[in-house]
């Protein structure tokens, strides 16, 4: 009986012991991240490219997280050999308004040392009569979007070409490990894994999303037209303030944004919507009034926390402000130190 007693005494006591751990783990804010990838981008025009392996072949992938649905271009499919198979009729899938013949089937797709869980890919319709086109030794493939992505918690700065991938956690704004001033954005996600928030431009709330491989932030033309009487064929829209939660712009113009007359889908503006904006309620993916692109997010270093449905960002040029101050108090302590031996 003794023995059972100092027994449990000794396990109480390790109990206690870790239950103290966990506590002062909790009140110091730590938080580890489970990091899966880590790779350079290189920008271009068309967008950030991400290099990857799609069944043992080097290829870029342009980073287009405005869009739920992953692309692979055909010339590149039929170059790399990758097995297609043809949509069923009756299955509603469209790109841009042309409705999609195939998808290609992946074995494995991996992006630095992580493996991603998509197996398969649309075909893009849009894309039937454009040549292969091989980029330092790797092809182009397509668009990778949030079907491919929203397994992950990732890091993105566009300003410094760096894309991280994490282990999704509940972390929240402690996963963000930079210095500065943190904030957060959140965001509602769609069936296709894409998301999109609330924006208010000159008193009207509108849905948007964030896109990297979009240098200007623009409006849609027509929902210019019909929420602040624009000419259907203005060019661009006189902005007194823009706000996305803690993203602010005042005194600016942004650019419209021509849509086709052709198009059936993405034209019912609705605020029915869970944002409570005005939005559209018959896209398949990617599809909002507003879009916030380089000239605003490229300048901000963000962790898209999928958990939290929530991006966390901080402005570049304060942390490389903080970064000048520190070397600055660092040589000021140096000489110092200096002067006084």
């Amino acid at each position: 009986m003794k023995r059972i007693l100092r027994d449990s005494s000794r396990w109480l006591w390790v109990l206690s012991l870790a239950l103290c751990w966990v506590r002062a783990t909790a009140a110091t804010g730590q938080c580890k991240l489970e990091t899966l990838a880590d790779v350079d981008i290189t920008m271009r025009e068309a967008g950030p490219l991400i290099p990857a392996s799609v069944d043992g072949h080097p290829v870029w992938l342009i980073l287009q997280v405005e869009n739920g649905i992953t692309r692979f271009y055909p010339a590149a499919v039929q170059a790399l050999g990758l097995p297609t198979e043809t949509v069923p009729h009756g299955v509603d899938a469209l790109q841009s308004e042309q409705r999609v013949k195939a998808t290609a089937s992946i074995h494995s797709f991996n992006i630095g040392a992580l493996r991603l869980k998509k197996q398969y890919a649309w075909v893009d319709p849009t894309k039937e009569s454009e040549a292969l086109q091989v980029i330092e030794g790797r092809t182009l493939l397509g668009a990778l979007s949030l079907d491919a992505l929203w397994h992950y918690d990732f890091e993105l700065d566009p300003a410094h070409d760096k894309m991280i991938f994490y282990a999704p956690n509940h972390c929240g704004v402690r996963a963000v490990y930079w210095p500065g001033t943190v904030q957060r954005l959140d965001v509602q996600v769609e069936a296709m894994g894409d998301f999109f928030f609330a924006a208010e431009i000159n008193g009207k709330s509108v849905d948007a999303r964030i896109s990297v491989a979009t240098q200007w932030t623009y409006l849609r033309a027509d929902v210019a037209h019909q929420l602040f009487g624009t000419d259907i064929d203005a060019s661009e829209l006189a902005v007194s303030r823009l706000v996305a939660g803690p993203l602010s712009l005042s005194d600016t113009h942004i650019r419209l944004a021509q849509t086709s007359h052709k198009m059936t889908y993405c034209k019912a503006l609705t605020d029915e919507r869970p944002t409570g904006a005005a939005g559209f309620n018959d896209c398949l993916s990617g599809g909002t009034p507003l879009t916030l692109g380089l000239d605003v997010v490229g300048k901000l270093r963000m962790f898209f926390a999928v958990r939290d449905q929530a991006i966390y960002f901080t402005s570049n040029e304060e942390v490389t402000a903080m970064a000048r101050r520190n070397r600055s108090t660092a040589n000021s302590m140096k000489a110092e130190t200096a002067r006084g031996m």
